[in-house]
């Protein structure tokens, strides 16, 4: 496994609550899109500065050799791989997503939308949980950058 039972529940119930939360309260992710294009993409820049910080480094050699304390069927270097790979799939889908929402305006994408289906109610419901699914998935985007960060902090400070 690559993440713990616990890991994955919170990452499940971060995008229900969030996903959960915005569509009660009819929040528009083409508000925040640009924005989260932005802050994704610094995210996207930071996993590949530890990326290419890991190679070669002594550092990576003693995250190779350290077992896992949560995970202990991976080495440490293996975790923050798995989350650095999991993180930039949320990243690539954030941005997608990100992309759709700044290239289709709401009501252009409402005209799209509604070419695809007839009835109105039918049109909003698809319309807000687009934009529901879409901060979920930017909530889980947040998630995995604080994930690593607090990775690599506890890292740094064991190893220290």
């Amino acid at each position: 496994p690559s993440f713990t039972t616990k890991d994955l529940t919170f990452a499940v119930l971060l995008f229900l609550i969030a996903g959960l939360i915005t569509y009660s309260f009819g929040f528009d992710y083409s508000k925040i899109s640009s924005s989260v294009f932005t802050v994704v993409s610094i995210s996207v820049a930071v996993y590949i500065a530890v990326a290419a910080a890991l190679l070669d480094s002594r550092y990576a050699v003693a995250l190779k050799s350290a077992v896992d304390a949560k995970i202990t069927t991976k080495t440490q270097l293996g975790v923050l791989s798995e989350y650095l790979r999991w993180a930039g799939r949320f990243s690539i889908i954030t941005i997608a997503i990100s992309c759709f929402f700044v290239v289709l305006p709401s009501e252009k994408a409402m005209v799209l939308v509604q070419q695809l289906i007839k009835q109105a109610s039918v049109i909003e419901a698809v319309g807000q949980l687009a934009s529901s699914i879409a901060f979920g998935v930017f909530a889980l985007n947040i998630l995995f950058l604080w994930r690593i960060f607090v990775f690599l902090i506890n890292s740094l400070n064991k190893s220290a």
